[in-house]
């Protein structure tokens, strides 16, 4: 029995399981919300239902003392859960910060909750402008933007020229090591089930993450057996290439398709293979040492406080040397959407990871599907050619993974990755060899973007010139790529961090300085 039958007949074992035993409820809309905030507790709930009850006693009741009793007696309750709510929440906080002092994304997500600041604010898509004709009904838009992002990947490779020199030119001597895939046991498998977010939506084909972390002592054999016989036969389960798309806004015009960051919601199954083969393939880049030291993303241990005081101070060196340096920020066009999938094979196979582990990695990326969900309307679903999930464990590695030699490309910069987020750096005590310089590095960096079927949105692209104290720039540099000019700025946001010209910090500070006013202004409401 192969590795997709096996999957199949666990999947629908357990389907028919739960059905039996665990059928799914319908939630509320006061439920849902109660769910949500952890500091609503049985005793809070208790006097809630007692609250409410007599209320409707005392809405219905006639004979006015009684009415007034009622009353009296409801706002007592009322009151009590006013101030109960009140305490937990202000317990629960204080908790979770004292928690997650150290994490300083946990603490920004416990504020953002504390201030009702959603980063992920839903955006009702009522309307969406494709090809010049306009879809209002959900079904239609629903179809429109599966389309897109089924095509998008397609649609830019056409626009790419036919490259000068091919991808393998832009790589360096073949790892002599391979890839072995160590079997999984027990214990890998239950502490991959027990990091999974009891909260995180889920995709087809998955098992309630509640439900599967709860009993997963009796899932966890199942899983190592066909887990090992995926990873034997090369093989990843079809039935879990599924993903449900949820289109999150990013900025601009709400009707264009291209504003929209398609992210899958796939099977939590799925990534228990997924979260297996990560751990293999992490193990074994580190190892070999083959990531380039300046991607900071999607890695361990590092992470934009790492990106940033990198470039930071290389630019901080070279004002205090009393030279230019320019950084040119570099926008990808659809990254994550475009990744050619023979060529991402083919530079795992010179990384050293080949033969089951290159055919499991074939596996999991070809012949994938995907509908886009809109308000409960789901479109049909469609194949997919290029491109790596976004949303999945192993999607970022796989897109450090056909990158890592983009810095190959060019003679004179430091690249520096956060992810798909590049900069270009180099430093100067002349502006014009800046000028030189640079024109001559974005050159071959479009040549290495050629190669690699990937896209620069020139649009967004933008360079800034620091500038050492005192000294002016007295001629204008202009850089072009491709033939199109790069728009020059003063002051530049990256990861979160605004750099201007003369590294003073001042329009950071005025950001902050806003965003503690509103906070401020928050808490005295």
């Amino acid at each position: 029995m192969n590795t997709n039958t096996s999957m199949s007949l666990i999947y629908n074992k357990v389907l028919k399981l739960l059905d039996e035993m665990a059928p799914y409820k319908k939630l509320t809309q006061k439920e849902i919300q109660l769910q949500q905030k952890p500091w609503i507790t049985n005793e809070i709930l208790l006097i809630m239902q007692k609250r409410d009850a007599l209320y409707k006693d005392f809405v219905k009741e006639k004979n006015a003392q009684f009415k007034n009793r009622l009353g009296t007696l409801y706002r007592s309750y009322r009151n009590q859960v006013v101030s109960l709510i009140r305490k937990n929440k202000k317990k629960y906080y204080a908790e979770y910060f004292e928690q997650h002092q150290a994490n300083i994304k946990k603490t920004w997500d416990g504020i953002r909750e504390l201030i009702n600041v959603n980063k992920k604010t839903k955006i009702m898509i009522n309307k969406i402008i494709h090809n010049e004709k306009v879809f209002t009904d959900k079904k239609g838009i629903a179809e429109t933007m599966n389309n897109f992002f089924v095509n998008i990947g397609d649609s830019i490779e056409k626009k790419i020229p036919k490259a000068k020199k091919s991808f393998q030119s832009y790589l360096q001597d073949p790892n002599p090591n391979r890839l072995v895939l160590n079997q999984c046991d027990a214990v890998e498998i239950a502490s991959i089930i027990a990091s999974f977010g009891a909260g995180k939506a889920t995709g087809p084909f998955s098992i309630p993450t509640n439900l599967l972390k709860e009993f997963s002592e009796y899932f966890v054999d199942p899983l190592v057996t066909i887990i090992n016989k995926s990873l034997q036969e090369g093989i990843f389960p079809s039935i879990l290439k599924s993903a449900i798309v949820c289109a999150i806004y990013k900025k601009n015009e709400k009707t264009n398709c291209a504003n929209y960051r398609p992210i899958s919601l796939l099977s939590n199954i799925g990534k228990v293979f997924e979260r297996v083969m990560f751990n293999r393939m992490e193990s074994f880049l580190n190892e070999s040492n083959i990531i380039y030291k300046y991607q900071f993303g999607f890695r361990k241990k590092y992470s934009t406080n790492h990106a940033l005081l990198s470039i930071v101070e290389k630019i901080r060196t070279s004002l205090d040397n009393k030279r230019f340096a320019c950084g040119v920020f570099v926008d990808l066009e659809k990254a994550f959407d475009t990744v050619n999938h023979n060529i991402l094979l083919a530079k795992l196979d010179h990384y050293g990871i080949n033969g089951f582990s290159n055919n499991w990695i074939r596996s999991y990326l070809s012949n994938r599907t995907q509908s886009v969900t809109l308000d409960g309307v789901s479109s049909t679903n469609q194949g997919i050619t290029c491109g790596v999930p976004q949303g999945s464990i192993l999607g970022p590695l796989l897109f450090i993974i056909y990158i890592n030699d983009m810095h190959n490309a060019v003679k004179e910069c430091i690249v520096h990755h956060f992810a798909d987020d590049t900069n270009l750096l180099y430093e100067d005590k002349n502006p014009k060899n800046i000028k030189k310089v640079m024109n001559k590095e974005l050159s071959l960096l479009y040549e290495w973007l050629c190669a690699n079927r990937l896209s620069l949105n020139v649009d967004e692209t933008e360079f800034i010139i620091f500038r050492p104290p005192r000294q002016k720039l007295h001629d204008r540099i202009v850089l072009e790529l491709n033939h199109t000019k790069i728009f020059e700025s003063n002051r530049i946001k990256y990861l979160g961090l605004i750099l201007d010209s003369r590294l003073t910090w001042k329009a950071h500070i005025s950001e902050l300085s806003i965003k503690s006013m509103h906070w401020n202004a928050l808490q005295n409401l």
